[in-house]
């Protein structure tokens, strides 16, 4: 059916929101007198009853004990239950039928049925999402995939049914985040599948040379892999090449830059959905989501070409491909550390993370001395194996000068089995991550460790 003679309902979905569906339904219903005050007055003394019996549930009998705040949970459950049944109805006319035809406790239930479906939905997906993740060291999408077991276990749809109790940190390229609780992780989880179906045609090394290229501290950035695949395949259609290849250098970016900034507004798009298309044709993409979703997304990546145009800053929106992070480059700077209010503060801060990924976001954007970077590994907000990823993320020149904090006498023996090498100043945490440092070390390949350790004997020389 064409768009031109589509049924069009009393009720726009465009008027109402997809995270209070009910609450803007009721809104639009009143004010176009779709619904009688005694019918909204009705369906008001249907909910009140249907959260006193919640509540009841909740409290097993004891309803005297509920918090206000509990009492407001559950009543945004059963609000999001009953959303979730209206949205499955096919237009706004149906959920209008329904609330005059069935009892509000009908209409929870058949809710709460599609929220069991979406939970089994999101359980599989999860499944496949674990089968095709890409590998890659990026903390954000490595954490988020784990992270997101937890919703199987802790996920109460009962009396928390809006409330996904996640911690989703890994950003997808395309991502309205206009829904909540199991219907939220269902769409998280299919977007990533395909997203990663799609990474998933390009080899893992060019992933990481992308990676590389785009920045040195990928690791810990929020950045959508997704986006920076499909941005230099883009780059490589508009240039007539094949969209499997990834390189672009800056002669290709100042070709581009001149080749598109030439065009007429009419050609520029024509010329975006030719290069959208090459890459779904070249990359055998047959899948229905995948033909919907890269053409979106070449789109928001167009939008952001055509501002760099204007700009004559097309070279920043391209990667080049980089085999190897920059070993030389170094992110602190000297006798620029913190005041003591400050560093308490960033160490607190540090302390309350529960995710060694948000520990590691703090440390990159707070701490600009090597000396803060020392006092915050020995002031008690890194625990355990938290110090191996926190390792992790150091490129070998900051390895070995954090190793030539160890003085000479004690790096050579194991301090970890003689407590008594250490200085008796020294706290427990400062003795902590020093040992961790020389496992970790350890526990490298021999070529990596012994070009670490020859790095820390240079330093040693030159600062001796």
């Amino acid at each position: 059916m064409s768009k031109g003679i589509e049924k069009q309902y009393p009720i726009s979905e465009e008027n109402l929101d997809k995270a209070n569906y009910l609450q803007s339904l009721l809104n639009e219903a009143m004010r176009l007198k779709l619904l009688s005050t005694e019918e909204i007055e009705g369906l008001r003394i249907q909910l009140a009853q249907m959260l006193a019996m919640e509540t009841s549930s909740y409290t097993q009998g004891d309803s005297s004990s509920l918090k206000v705040e509990t009492a407001q949970e559950i009543m945004m459950s059963i609000i999001y239950t009953l959303d979730f049944y209206l949205k499955s109805l096919p237009n706004t006319d149906e959920c209008l039928a329904s609330l005059k035809s069935m009892k509000i406790m009908e209409i929870y239930a058949k809710g709460k049925e599609l929220i069991k479906t979406a939970f089994e939905q999101a359980k599989k997906l999860y499944e496949l999402v674990g089968k095709n993740k890409i590998s890659t060291d990026n903390y954000a999408y490595n954490d988020t995939i784990e992270a997101l077991s937890g919703f199987f276990k802790d996920y109460n749809p009962m009396f928390a049914a809006h409330d996904s109790k996640v911690s989703i940190d890994y950003p997808l390229c395309i991502d309205n985040m206009d829904t909540c609780g199991v219907e939220y992780i269902v769409t998280y989880l299919k977007k990533l599948y395909y997203e990663n179906e799609f990474c998933r045609r390009f080899p893992d090394e060019s992933i990481g040379y992308l990676l590389n290229g785009y920045s040195n501290d990928n690791k810990q950035l929020l950045v959508n892999i997704f986006e920076l695949i499909l941005a230099n395949s883009l780059g490589s259609a508009l240039l007539k090449r094949s969209p499997k290849d990834l390189k672009t250098d800056k002669d290709d970016c100042i070709y581009l830059q001149t080749y598109l900034s030439s065009m007429a507004p009419d050609d520029y798009e024509l010329a975006i959905i030719q290069a959208s298309d090459k890459i779904i044709y070249e990359l055998e993409i047959s899948n229905e989501f995948l033909l919907k979703y890269i053409p979106q997304a070449v789109k928001y990546l167009s939008i952001r070409i055509k501002g760099l145009l204007e700009l004559n800053k097309l070279s920043t929106f391209f990667i080049e491909l980089k085999e190897k992070i920059d070993e030389a480059d170094y992110r602190f700077e000297d006798g620029v550390s913190m005041d003591d209010e400050l560093f308490r503060k960033v160490t607190e801060n540090i302390r309350d993370c529960s995710k060694v990924s948000h520990k590691l976001e703090i440390i990159w954007k707070e701490v600009r001395s090597f000396r803060d970077l020392v006092d915050v590994l020995g002031a008690d907000c890194i625990f355990g194996d938290e110090y191996d990823e926190v390792f992790s993320s150091f490129n070998d020149l900051e390895l070995a000068m954090l190793l030539s904090e160890i003085p000479s006498d004690k790096f050579y023996k194991d301090i970890s089995s003689n407590p008594e090498d250490y200085d008796l100043h020294m706290s427990e945490s400062e003795k902590e991550w020093q040992t961790r440092l020389k496992a970790f070390v350890e526990r490298l390949e021999d070529v990596h460790k012994e070009k670490i350790i020859q790095l820390r004997e240079n330093l040693h020389g030159y600062f001796s």
